[in-house]
């Protein structure tokens, strides 16, 4: 999935020691690779993946728009009625789909490797609080070595949302690199939910 205007993101299939796996390389860009499910988070709560980035971004900030640039994103999408919105958020889903936006989530998890904002934090994203952006890595201590991540997504939906999820439909890899100068390759694999 493209986003706008901007350069899209190479992914291919690549060997890394043995191992096939995503490779994503963005040179001022960002889109997604994303495939879609149907799985109950509440039994299926552990979402599992391993990651390695070439870099990270001297303006990433995930506070910002101007920098909520990261050099690699695990996103997980869930079903939520439109219905349960408030009257103003259905008026804004509305105008994102007049104006061009064909999968608006409303209600995802994004897991990053942030440039500065301190693993831990959970923080919604500056563009929708539909969003919620949890920072696994961070900074360039981890650069340039593989991790194995393992998230219960079930636990973190109620912390960020305050309610149980629905069905999650989607998981996708993003980078974004859009800010001037900015460029990175990310390696993903192994991405699986599970009991």
């Amino acid at each position: 999935r493209r986003l706008g205007n901007r350069p899209t993101t190479d992914f291919e299939v690549a060997d890394m020691e043995g191992l096939p796996v995503v490779r994503a390389t963005s040179d001022g860009g960002a889109s997604s690779l994303v495939t879609s499910g149907d799985a109950d988070p509440e039994v299926y709560s552990q979402l599992t993946w391993s990651w390695r980035v070439s870099n990270t971004l001297d303006a990433g900030d995930l506070r910002s728009k101007r920098g909520d640039d990261v050099p690699a994103r695990v996103a997980i999408t869930f079903e939520y009625s439109l219905r349960d919105l408030p009257l103003g958020e259905r008026l804004k889903y509305r105008s994102l789909k007049i104006l061009g936006y064909k999968d608006v989530p409303l209600r995802a998890l994004h897991y990053v490797w942030a440039s500065s904002v301190p693993a831990g934090q959970v923080l919604e994203s500056p563009y929708t609080n539909w969003v919620n952006v949890i920072t696994v890595r961070s900074g360039e201590d981890d650069v340039g070595t593989w991790h194995f991540e393992r998230r219960n997504i079930y636990e973190d939906y109620i912390a960020a949302f305050g309610e149980p999820p629905g069905p999650n439909p989607g998981i996708g890899i993003k980078t974004e690199t859009d800010a001037p100068g900015d460029s990175a390759t990310a390696y993903i694999g192994d991405i699986a939910q599970i009991h």
